[in-house]
């Protein structure tokens, strides 16, 4: 691609992106809605819009075939982009001219959305009509961030334009030299000059600076002062389901999410599978690869088969949304399930163990829990009532149906491949269909009165 057509291509994406008002004049105003969402960084907004209109409108082309998930990506929106993901969006979906979503985060230096794409299958050999990849995008713009993502996770460096030139000889023609100088090195010694510096971009929150030390978890540093009475219900072949008592909620509280052990006891051919070499299968991990539908059909089986080793008059079931965030605040108003401050404190998340792992993940600063995919349900540290997993491992599926028309479930948490704070809040709620299952969802169980 010649100079001329670098700089056109570039004219269109920056009148795209700052031109707010010039999208809701070619637009209908549902997607203006979703749109000016995705800018705002309104979670709700663009949780709503895609509720109210349908998960067609996640696709809607914005103008030269841009996508909302094309403009999520450019502002390095990463939760927007992941909700638009899960909603539908096409990963690899081009403008007119061939760029992908993951290109426009290469052209910004849109680290944090970028992972979001890579980490859900985006295509980092893409190539447009000119033959440009993300990384000849990302060299182009000195992006080095994103170039650093790209050549952990396989980016061609040798890929060459349809005049022949590869991303170093782009990065060479722009002056880029921090992007030139990675590439030379990567392609010599196949190696980084150093571990990328993926931290992500500055957000409204109070990081702790970056001289103190790792913050790294024990399972045993939180001591419960306030759990309530325990039950053990037997469900067959020595198997057990254990419940903590929560006095203002009226209600025991699944101690532990769902094992795959205990999940067995229903599906005994259940498979939670891996992400790539680590399983999430071992007995003791909660269980994942499981839809609301599956979640609720446990409860019905125990219901069925075992209502008599609950108190007389209970049920199991699914814990409703309300349910779920009071027994994540603890009896206060804590904004995440560790307490009100950032880093978390605790919890099974995106932390530095799962960055050395997968090395195109970030990874939450300053936090390491010692798992890089789901841990045993008992050592995904518990609160002050005794409750182990709010703070990440897996999501958790709820009761409740998430909109009026009923076809999405609430989930509620974060889980362990997780590391974005607004997500992280208690308050914050989730929603797939339910028939969807994903390695980051499981569930847990409480018995309530039967009303």
């Amino acid at each position: 691609m010649n100079r001329s057509g670098i700089n056109l291509v570039t004219t269109m994406l920056v009148a795209i992106l700052l031109c707010g008002n010039l999208y809701a004049a070619k637009v209908s105003p549902t997607t203006a809605a979703l749109v000016k969402g995705i800018k705002q960084n309104n979670i709700q907004q663009i949780s709503d819009t895609i509720v109210d209109n349908g998960q067609l409108i996640v696709n809607t082309r914005i103008g030269a075939g841009v996508t909302p998930l094309h403009i999520a990506a450019a502002l390095n929106k990463a939760e927007a982009t992941l909700i638009l993901l899960n909603s539908g969006a096409k990963i690899d979906a081009k403008t007119d001219g061939g760029f992908t979503a993951l290109h426009w985060a290469a052209g910004k230096d849109a680290s944090e959305a970028a992972t979001v794409l890579l980490r859900h299958g985006a295509d980092f050999n893409a190539k447009t009509a000119k033959d440009i990849t993300p990384l000849h995008w990302a060299a182009n713009n000195n992006s080095t961030n994103v170039l650093a993502l790209l050549l952990v996770s396989g980016a061609n460096t040798s890929a060459k334009t349809v005049s022949g030139k590869t991303p170093l000889h782009w990065a060479t023609a722009k002056k880029a030299d921090a992007a030139a100088f990675i590439l030379a090195y990567h392609m010599v010694t196949g190696q980084m000059t150093s571990e990328p510096d993926l931290t992500p971009s500055p957000q409204p929150i109070d990081y702790s600076p970056t001289t103190e030390p790792v913050i790294t978890i024990s399972t045993n540093t939180i001591s419960p002062n306030n759990i309530g009475r325990s039950l053990t219900v037997p469900f067959g072949f020595g198997k057990t389901l254990n419940f903590t008592w929560i006095d203002s909620l009226n209600l025991w509280v699944g101690t532990y999410e769902i094992s795959n052990l205990q999940y067995r006891r229903y599906v005994p051919t259940h498979n939670s599978q891996f992400y790539e070499e680590l399983s999430l299968n071992h007995d003791n991990q909660p269980v994942v690869y499981v839809s609301w539908n599956d979640a609720n059909n446990f409860c019905n089986w125990l219901n069925k088969n075992y209502h008599d080793k609950i108190p007389l008059g209970s049920k199991f079931r699914l814990p409703t949304s309300v349910e779920w965030e009071a027994i994540a605040k603890c009896g206060d108003n804590r904004v995440y399930p560790w307490g009100d401050a950032w880093p978390p404190i605790r919890g099974n998340l995106s932390d530095l163990t799962a960055r050395k792992a997968f090395r195109h993940w970030q990874g939450i600063r300053l936090y390491d829990d010692g798992h890089a995919v789901t841990c045993p349900v008992d050592k995904s540290a518990h609160n002050e009532w005794g409750i182990y997993g709010m703070a990440g491992n897996v999501r958790e599926w709820c009761q409740d149906w998430y909109n009026k028309g009923e076809t999405l479930k609430i989930r509620h948490g974060g889980c362990w491949d997780f590391d974005t704070a607004t997500g992280l809040k208690i308050n914050s709620r989730g929603f797939d269909r339910p028939e969807v299952k994903y390695d980051t969802i499981g569930f847990r169980v409480v018995i309530t009165p039967d009303q």
